[in-house]
């Protein structure tokens, strides 16, 4: 998720700007080196740091989990940064998940009376909020966030499929890395329900795109099944499979290999006689 933010800077600006409703300036972001360790051996990196002229940075974290530690490293990042640089810092905090939204929200105590930090923090709930006025059509990072977003909050396959249309006009590197996130987060039911959405030909932003993808998914899928079977057969047959072998097996891709190999799985008398 942070490459949605590497490859567009402004998006940290855009997401805290509709989340505070404050005049922060989205023009001239730049991405800088997230390393903020001081002169002290310990080491602090943030996941991304954005900057907005000579005026802000922004300290992009990405929170899959909660971690108790980030509730002393984050105020640190901030006043390293702001010590570094003479200016205004702001932590954005974004996560897919409604649990860890709740958490990193929950104010940080420095010290006493009520010497509070608050990091801005931009959960599923907002995401979805913020998509509904926002250009997510034209802003593909938005629109995979917010399929992310979407497949948390419970909702259906359209923003999955909305993301997928956006990502025609970027390049195939970051095109695929965008499509593959948003597939491994719908897993195999979302993935079902988005072809029944497409199948229907009635929904405005179908593409060869998407369907390549969704195809491509569907393929992965199969190839993944096909390597667990393998390993399960040697498993049952009493044949030792050795690490080397079993990243071989599960890192293939090609189905019709994977299908040749199952078959001789229950041939061969050792693993690497499947590779011959």
């Amino acid at each position: 998720m942070v490459l949605l933010f590497r490859n567009r800077p402004s998006l940290a600006a855009e997401l805290a700007k509709l989340t505070l409703d404050l005049a922060i300036p989205v023009g001239d972001a730049r991405v800088e080196e997230a390393d903020l360790t001081q002169v002290t051996p310990t080491e602090r990196r943030a996941d991304l740091v954005v900057a907005h002229g000579s005026e802000l940075r922004i300290v992009v974290e990405v929170q899959l989990q909660k971690n108790p530690r980030k509730r002393f490293t984050w105020p640190e990042y901030v006043t390293t940064l702001r010590s570094r640089t003479e200016c205004s810092v702001l932590l954005l905090v974004v996560t897919p998940l409604r649990e860890v939204a709740a958490w990193a929200q929950e104010p940080i105590r420095l010290g006493p009376p009520d010497f509070m930090f608050r990091p801005v923090v931009v959960g599923p709930d907002s995401i979805v909020a913020i998509a509904k006025d926002g250009p997510i059509r034209d802003v593909p990072e938005l629109a995979v966030l917010t399929a992310i977003a979407q497949a948390e909050c419970g909702g259906g396959a359209e923003g999955s499929l909305t993301a997928l249309a956006t990502l025609g006009s970027l390049d195939p590197e970051r095109s695929t890395i965008y499509a593959d996130l948003i597939l491994r987060v719908l897993g195999e039911a979302g993935r079902k329900a988005l072809e029944e959405l497409m199948s229907t030909g009635n929904y405005d932003y179908q593409s060869e795109f998407a369907r390549k993808y969704i195809a491509l998914g569907e393929a992965r899928g199969e190839a993944r099944g096909r390597a667990a079977a393998i390993l399960k057969v040697f498993l049952v047959r009493g044949l030792a499979v050795s690490a080397e072998q079993r990243a071989r097996i599960l890192s293939n891709g090609d189905p019709s290999t994977l299908e040749s190999w199952l078959d001789r799985a229950f041939e061969v008398d050792a693993v690497d006689q499947l590779f011959k």
